[in-house]
């Protein structure tokens, strides 16, 4: 198929595009046009050209006007409205009765030339070239590790970051791999609704099916050679009764032996101390149920101390290939869990290169804006006298309920970075997690320093990826108070 590049080269082409936006003024009517302008919001604004306290319109959706089939070939905004007609929809002009799915589905009819509207499949939206890549890589490993480990499941994880698509792309991986029978297991039951839409509305998944604990509906046939997919939560479908069955509704999920197991926000299986802590709003009942939810994932093989989520070993759910979701898998980057053939990495900054390089789709993806710090060379100079193994930010962020463990030395810390204090400020006139005492000493340019530093005791620290590191942006402190004696 012919790209729009392709099928008009000129840097200078219009585009046609197909918009729907609604007005206050009119509930319950959708106005659909069209335009060549590439902000389409331009136009709709050439149509209210009174100023007003407040704009009464809202932009809707907006799509080009190419036929599907790459013919090069548009459509206009007419060719929709002699679409809804016929679906006996009333038009008043430009403005339709109807809903915007149901107008994104005559969109979607005639972008195919299809003579039927299909209401219930009205996304045909492609895979971006990070997605593409994702679902390749993972493909491959998948089937290299069949040949050469037939008899072990395989796991790989999508690092990426928020609205990376990872549920559409998840299903294009399944359907490339051929999978019949797909479990996907989240600890946010709150994302459901993008788990089903996706399959349910897009034109590639058409014939799959999707089946939730939360659906009225029977379970639907294992014996179908239609592909199913089947979402729940690990707090249901690991969960076992006062007496450490398998919940009964349950026991169906553990007799499958599934082709693809999805563990969605993994990093939500980090179930430590600090991850509790920040949760408990301090009533009884939010305290009650994250104690519940703890015995829950401990009796269905979770280890809720230590964070891991998932051994494949211990939970009785059995399925050929492991793919972990997550934007935020730090834990699990940090412990090895997977070997570097085993990530996909798809971050921030990816993504704002392609926005900078390619625009288009991406156009629409906010601007984030990376800032880096180098520290003082003072504090560089100190950390070349001894053997340092760097700087922990967990421990110097660490907070207790809803306040910083160290909170004095973060605020001295942020006064450094904004240049409104100094190192000695730091070092010298407060007890910080660098280990100091509150006695005042010597700043590090006195010829006493370091040995009339009072160190107390000393941690590491570690700096993420979003922060540049260089030679000098390392902080630590001596393991023992001896290596400063004289």
């Amino acid at each position: 198929m012919q790209t729009i590049d392709q099928i008009l080269p000129n840097e200078r082409r219009t585009i046609p595009q197909i918009y729907m936006y609604d007005d206050t003024s009119f509930p319950g009517w959708i106005k659909i046009g069209q335009t060549t302008r590439a902000d389409v919001r331009k136009r709709i604004d050439e149509q209210h050209p009174i100023t007003e306290p407040h704009k009464t319109y809202h932009l809707l959706w907006h799509d080009n006007a190419f036929y599907a089939d790459g013919s090069g070939e548009s459509f206009s905004d007419h060719d929709l409205h002699e679409c809804l007609r016929r679906m006996g929809k009333e038009l008043i002009g430009e403005w339709c009765r109807c809903s915007l799915r149901e107008a994104q589905a005559a969109y979607m009819a005639v972008r195919h030339r299809d003579t039927q509207v299909k209401t219930d499949r009205d996304l045909d939206y492609k895979m971006r070239d990070e997605q593409a890549q994702a679902v390749k890589q993972t493909a491959d490993y998948f089937a290299k590790m069949d040949i050469e480990e037939p008899n072990r499941p395989s796991h790989y994880l999508w690092n990426a970051k928020m609205r990376f698509g990872k549920t559409f792309a998840t299903y294009q991986l399944a359907k490339r791999m051929g999978a019949k029978r797909v479990l996907v297991l989240t600890f946010k039951p709150a994302v459901e609704d993008s788990w089903r839409d996706d399959l349910l509305r897009h034109r590639d998944f058409e014939g799959w099916r999707y089946y939730s604990s939360r659906m009225d509906e029977e379970f639907p046939s294992l014996s179908s050679p239609k592909p199913l997919v089947v979402f729940g939560s690990f707090q249901d479908y690991l969960g076992r009764d006062r007496y450490g069955n398998i919940k009964p509704k349950n026991e169906w999920v553990h007799c499958v032996n599934w082709d693809l197991i999805v563990l969605d926000e993994y990093h939500f299986g980090a179930w430590n101390d600090n991850a509790k802590s920040l949760l408990d709003l301090g009533d009884a009942d939010a305290k009650k149920r994250q104690t519940e939810e703890d015995e829950v994932m401990t009796e269905s093989g979770i280890d809720v101390e230590s964070g891991r989520a998932w051994d494949d070993e211990d939970v009785p759910i059995t399925g050929n290939h492991y793919l972990y979701l997550s934007g935020t898998p730090f834990r699990a980057l940090a412990t090895g869990e997977f070997m570097e053939s085993q990530i996909f990495n798809w971050t921030y900054q990816d993504e704002q290169a392609r926005k900078e390089a390619v625009g288009g789709p991406y156009l629409e993806m906010p601007t984030m804006v990376m800032m880096t710090y180098q520290m003082p060379q003072d504090l560089g100079a100190m950390i070349e006298q001894w053997d340092m193994d760097g700087f922990d930010l967990n421990e110097f962020f660490r907070a207790e309920g809803k306040k910083f463990v160290h909170e004095k030395a973060v605020q001295k810390w942020l006064d450094i970075i904004r240049g409104k204090a100094s190192m000695c400020d730091l070092l010298c006139h407060s007890r910080t997690p660098v280990c100091l005492t509150s006695a005042p000493t010597r700043c590090g340019s006195c010829p006493m320093w370091p040995h009339a530093m009072p160190w107390k005791h000393c941690f590491t620290v570690r700096l993420t990826d979003s922060i540049r590191t260089t030679p000098s942006s390392t902080v630590a402190a001596p393991r023992q108070a001896s290596e400063l004696m004289p």
